[in-house]
């Protein structure tokens, strides 16, 4: 999700950035004209859209089986919710804001981290909740199951990216297996994490206001309470903490290393394995500057969060 400065050669940055342009282009124009209530509707989806990517993809969440943090993606969710067209420009923009005031990403990689975050990871979702469905798989079920894989989709395409990027003292394969074993244990929980808990935003907001809800997601059996179905959940939850655990490592080294970030973990290691280095766009260091940022950031957030619910949550005139 947030290839730092530095790791990507210029050649490679250049390719993800012409990959990422025509998608930035084809995400602008909007979409096809409204009635007044729905325009109102998707509007404060939007606002809310915007705040939840830009406090979810900086918020570090800690794995204690991994003894590391990481961020849940938002966009798959998203995706599905506005479409994958109107996914893309906003997350190039928190990007854009947290590459050049968090360190976390870059200007150079930002063309390969909207091409993951902001087309892989919900454009995987959408093809997968619309198979689902048409499978007749239950709607929160599919939400789920599409959500967890596109949590999946961004951090494969990251280790893609970068492995293609370092390969050259160690072979594309290698660097492919050792990049996507260093995500899996911290990022398969929380793609878990993130998938239940967009299926259960969805759900509300089926509640709420079916009509930001896309018709194919079937929202009448969302509002109607359709769960997961309890066999698959319990195999769900039995077998991610494990897998997670047996590729966790052993626990002194995740002692020695708790809760570092996993951009840390892994992006920054196998750059310096590669000879390579990391480094922020401007460091600003642990200064008052990002601390501005991050709390104007998430006061900004918090009201579009808010404000665009209770829109959502406010009956309907008769």
């Amino acid at each position: 999700m947030h290839i730092a400065e530095g790791v990507l050669p210029a050649r490679d940055a250049l390719l993800w950035w012409a990959v990422a342009t025509p998608a930035l282009l084809w995400g602008w124009p909007r979409a096809a004209d409204r009635s007044a209530e729905q325009d109102l509707d998707r509007r404060s989806l939007e606002g809310m859209a915007v705040g939840l990517l830009f406090a979810m993809t900086l918020l570090p969440i800690p794995v204690p089986v991994a003894g590391a943090t990481s961020h849940v993606c938002a966009t798959p969710v998203l995706a599905l919710l506005l479409g994958l067209r109107r996914v893309i420009v906003p997350t190039a923009l928190v990007l854009f804001v947290q590459a050049l005031f968090f360190a976390h990403g870059g200007l150079t990689t930002l063309g390969a981290n909207v091409v993951t975050l902001g087309v892989i990871g919900p454009g995987v979702a959408v093809l997968v909740a619309r198979a689902l469905t048409w499978l007749g798989v239950p709607a929160f079920a599919a939400i789920v199951g599409a959500c967890f894989l596109g949590d999946v989709a961004v951090y494969a395409g990251d280790s893609v990216i970068l492995a293609a990027a370092l390969a050259g003292t160690e072979s594309f394969a290698t660097w492919l297996a050792l990049i996507g074993l260093g995500f899996a244990p911290v990022q398969l929980p929380l793609a878990a994490l993130e998938g239940f808990l967009s299926g259960f935003l969805v759900r509300g907001l089926a509640q709420r206001r079916s009509s930001v809800v896309p018709a194919w997601l079937d929202s009448a059996r969302l509002r109607g309470g359709t769960a997961l179905v309890p066999g698959r959940a319990l195999v769900l939850a039995c077998v991610v903490p494990p897998f997670a655990a047996l590729l966790a490592g052993s626990p002194a080294r995740a002692e020695e290393e708790r809760y570092r970030g996993l951009d840390d973990v892994v992006i920054a290691r196998a750059a310096e394995r590669a000879g390579r280095e990391v480094r922020p766009v401007l460091d600003l260091g642990d200064g008052e500057v990002p601390l501005f940022v991050f709390s104007l950031g998430s006061f900004v957030a918090g009201i579009l969060v808010g404000r665009g619910w209770s829109r959502l949550e406010a009956p309907r005139a008769r």
